[in-house]
C-alpha cells in the first residue's frame, strides 16, 4: 500500500486497513487483501475441516449480519467450501480477500478479519465502523493518520472521503469477473437511490493472450479509461483480462474512481454486482486545527515543516473526521459506507490509497421528541466523545460505542451508562437530573 492509515488508540498508531485475528487455531497461513471491503469485523467458522460460515461481530460482540447488507450476500451463498493444502488461495469468502489455510485446519477453527477497526485484548474497538447516526446532527471527531509509505517523497497530497462503490464477484470459487477492484483519484461517484444496484456483465469474449471481453452495466455500454496508457476506450470493448492491465471509470461516469483488472479466467456468462452507496456525502474531514468540510472536497495533508501538500516517506499527517449526516438523510439504503482515500504524486505518478469506513443512520423522524431510556452501566473508555443532541436545554448528551449509545456523567469522567431509544424518559436539562429519574447510580469499571 502506498498509505498506511492508521488509528492513535492507547498512544499506539494502529495499521487499521486490514489484520486477522486467529481466535481459536491457527487456520490461515496466508492472507491478502486486494480490493476495499466495508469496515467491519468479520468471524469466519469452520463448521467442517473444509467448510466456513461467517457472520460479523456486532454490539457486545455478538454475532449480526444486518449491521451489513454486503455481509448478507456471504451468508445467502454460504457455507462455503474451502481447500486447506496449504497453497490454494480461497477467494470470496470475505469480498475483497483471499485466504491460503493450513492442511491442520480442524472444525472449530475461527478467525476474525478486523476491517478498519483493531483489538484491544479480547474487545474489539470500532474506529471507522461506527454505529447509528441521527439525521441533522453531526458526532464528535475521530482522529486518525496516515503515513506515506510509498518510498519515495510525495507532493500535491491530499485526502477525500467520497461515495464508496461496491463490488461483488458472482463468483463464489474464483476471483472472477474482476481480479480486483478499488477506488482511485478524488472523484466522487454518484450514489444510487436504492440499495438495489446494477448487474454487470460481459459480450464478445475472445480467446487470447490474453482474451478479452466487452463489459456491460444494465446491459449498457460503458466507456472506459486505460490507465497505462491514458485513453479511453469507446463503449469498453476489448478489455483485457489478464490480472494486470488497470482500467478505470471515465471521469463524470456515474460510477467515477471505480478501477479495477479482470480476471485471466474470465468468462463470458461472469456476472457481478456493483452498487454507490451515499455514505461520503454525510462525511466531514479536517485538519488537527482546522475547519470541517465536506469529505468530497479535498482536505490538503502537509508533513509539519514542510512546503503544503509535501509529505516525506514513512512520515504521518493527523486529520480529523466526524459523520454529518443531512437532516434528511434516508435510513432505508441500510449501511452507508465511504471511501476514505489519501492521494500524492511523485515525478508525475500518482501513489494512492483507500480505506471504507460506514455508519447507519438511526430510523428516528426529528420532527418527533428524542426519548431516550437507561437500560445498563456500562464501559470506560480512551476518550469522551459525547454530544448534545440539541444546543440548549432541554438536551441529552450521547456517546458513540459499537455497543450503543452512551452518556457521560459530566460529574464522573470516564464512566458512562448506557442509553437507547425509548418510551419511559425524555429530555433532560442535566445528565444527573436522568440518572435520578432512571434510579442510576454511575461508576468508573
Amino acid at each position: 500500500m502506498n498509505w498506511n492509515f492508521l488509528y492513535p488508540y492507547e498512544s499506539v498508531d494502529t495499521d487499521i486497513q486490514g489484520i486477522v485475528y486467529q481466535t481459536t487455531g491457527a487456520p490461515v497461513l496466508y492472507s491478502t487483501r486486494i480490493s476495499e471491503c466495508p469496515a467491519g469485523l468479520y468471524v469466519v467458522q469452520f463448521s467442517t475441516a473444509t467448510s466456513v460460515t461467517i457472520y460479523e461481530l456486532a454490539g457486545a460482540n455478538k454475532p449480526e449480519s444486518t449491521l451489513n447488507p454486503w455481509i448478507q450476500w456471504v451468508i445467502d451463498n454460504g457455507p462455503f467450501t474451502v481447500v486447506v493444502d496449504g497453497v490454494t488461495a480461497n477467494y470470496n469468502i470475505l469480498p475483497g480477500w483471499s485466504f491460503v489455510f493450513g492442511q491442520w485446519t480442524q472444525a472449530g477453527d475461527e478467525f476474525v478479519v478486523a476491517v478498519g477497526c483493531l483489538r484491544d485484548g479480547r474487545n474489539y474497538v470500532r474506529a471507522l465502523s461506527y454505529s447509528q447516526r441521527i439525521p441533522g446532527n453531526y458526532d464528535s471527531p475521530r482522529t486518525f493518520k496516515v503515513q506515506n509509505n510509498s518510498g519515495l517523497t510525495l507532493t500535491g497530497c491530499s485526502l477525500v472521503a467520497t461515495n464508496a462503490i461496491i463490488l461483488v464477484n458472482g463468483d463464489t470459487g474464483e476471483n472472477r469477473p474482476f481480479a480486483s477492484f478499488y477506488q482511485t483519484g478524488l472523484m466522487n461517484p454518484t450514489p444510487d437511490s436504492d440499495s438495489t444496484g446494477a448487474t454487470i456483465t460481459f459480450d464478445n469474449y475472445a480467446a487470447g493472450s490474453p482474451p478479452t471481453v466487452d463489459i456491460l452495466i444494465t446491459g449498457e455500454t460503458v466507456s472506459i479509461l486505460d490507465v497505462a496508457a491514458d485513453s479511453i476506450i469507446p463503449e469498453g470493448v476489448g478489455l483485457q483480462c489478464d490480472g494486470a492491465t488497470v482500467y478505470s471509470f471515465v471521469e463524470g461516469d456515474k460510477y467515477q474512481s471505480g478501477t479495477f483488472t479482470l480476471s485471466a479466467n474470465l468468462a463470458e456468462s461472469d456476472t457481478a454486482q456493483i452498487y454507490v452507496t451515499p455514505g461520503g456525502d454525510n462525511v466531514e474531514l479536517a485538519s488537527l486545527t482546522g475547519d470541517f468540510a465536506s469529505g468530497p472536497v479535498t482536505l490538503v495533508l502537509t508533513q509539519a515543516g514542510q512546503a503544503a501538500g509535501t509529505v516525506l516517506n514513512a512520515a504521518e499527517v493527523s486529520f480529523r473526521l466526524r459523520i454529518n449526516p443531512a437532516a434528511d438523510t434516508s435510513s432505508d439504503l441500510g449501511l452507508h459506507v465511504f471511501s476514505l482515500r489519501a492521494i500524492g504524486t511523485n515525478t508525475s505518478v500518482e501513489y494512492c490509497a483507500a480505506i471504507q469506513g460506514n455508519f447507519r443512520i438511526a430510523d428516528i423522524s426529528l420532527s418527533d421528541a428524542l426519548d431516550w431510556k437507561v437500560q445498563a452501566l456500562r464501559g470506560q473508555y480512551e476518550l469522551p466523545r459525547y454530544t448534545q443532541t440539541d444546543p440548549g436545554p432541554p438536551a441529552v448528551y450521547v456517546e458513540d460505542h459499537p455497543d450503543g449509545l452512551y452518556i457521560e456523567d459530566p460529574a464522573n469522567p470516564g464512566s458512562y451508562i448506557l442509553a437507547s431509544t425509548g418510551p419511559n424518559a425524555g429530555f433532560y436539562d442535566t445528565i444527573s437530573a436522568l440518572m435520578a429519574d432512571n434510579g442510576v447510580t454511575v461508576v468508573s469499571e
